[in-house]
């Protein structure tokens, strides 16, 4: 007879078995973007957010007790920190410092930039957003008074998540520049050059949008509505065209007192207000349909 032959398998320990202390006491690595710098912090499960946070504002030589942090993920998205972070989660931190209007005199010529932050450049008409400047806004001077009110703005490029509109002149700055749209009188930039099916929907169709849009902004304050358009090249004097009769975005119900906004969670971009009257608004033979929501509250 021939030599039995026999196999052996060691059995694996079963997960009832692992220690669990060693589960609750294994540090996780939490890697922080601030600004244009990386830095790598090792958390132990369950340390308290209070403990959490003033070891973030050290390693970042923040004030302690000073403005508060906002915590976001690649995506842009808000994350809610905690103690029982995988090993490996990278968040982008921002300081949420609280923003107030400057005061300025009745009628200030609204179309330049309130000056919310260092983004504002001299000419206060210019506002750039870099890459890394995540869940920030540009917020012009208040509108408010009777009739109709041109303006003209250069994007540098009209990326998916970034938006563009009228809120409301007293609205909280903190809630313009997140990927959700501010007010109903916001749109995606994207929509300019990808049409209006695109007025209300963030999507990453809107990555490949890197080229400068010149867009018209039409504020009726008599109906209460307010159009945006984007446009050909403008020569000084004439009347303005505009470039795509899909991509009208028409909106009513504009509030009494009002303010252009761009809303920029990331990608970075440069807005700038054209020198008021260098160009005429367009003619609009028939007037595009208003955008409304349905019964659901959808648009």
């Amino acid at each position: 007879m021939g030599a039995l032959a026999f196999s052996y398998r060691k059995a694996k320990t079963p997960a009832s078995a692992v220690n669990p202390d060693e589960k609750r006491t294994s540090s996780r690595l939490l890697i922080i973007h601030f600004k244009a710098a990386t830095h790598r912090l090792k958390v132990f499960p369950g340390t308290p957010l209070a403990d959490l946070e003033a070891l973030i504002r050290r390693l970042l030589d923040l004030e302690e007790g000073g403005a508060p942090l906002l915590y976001t993920d690649a995506d842009g998205d808000p994350v809610a920190l905690s103690g029982h972070i995988p090993d490996g989660y990278a968040v982008h931190v921002a300081v949420r410092e609280k923003r107030k209007f400057p005061k300025l005199p009745a009628q200030v010529e609204w179309r330049q930039w309130a000056r919310l932050s260092s983004q504002v450049k001299t000419n206060a008409r210019e506002w750039v957003a870099d890459g890394d400047d995540y869940n920030t806004r540009a917020m012009s001077h208040e509108l408010y008074g009777p009739g109709k009110h041109y303006a003209v703005v250069n994007m540098s490029r009209t990326m998916c998540c970034v938006s563009i509109g009228f809120v409301p002149a007293d609205i909280d700055p903190a809630r313009v520049g997140g990927h959700t749209l501010a007010s109903d009188h916001m749109i995606y930039a994207m929509s300019m050059s990808l049409g209006s099916e695109y007025f209300k929907l963030n999507t990453t169709a809107g990555t490949r949008c890197t080229t400068p849009v010149r867009i018209g902004i039409l504020a009726d304050m008599d109906n209460k509505e307010v159009m945006m358009f984007p446009l050909h090249p403008g020569k000084k004097g004439q009347r303005d065209e505009v470039k795509g009769k899909h991509c009208i975005a028409r909106i009513g119900g504009l509030p009494q007192r009002i303010r252009f906004a761009v809303g920029h969670p990331k990608h970075g971009v440069t807005v700038i207000f054209e020198e008021p009257n260098t160009t005429l608004q367009p003619h609009f033979d028939k007037m595009p349909p208003l955008l409304k929501k349905n019964k659901d509250g959808q648009w």
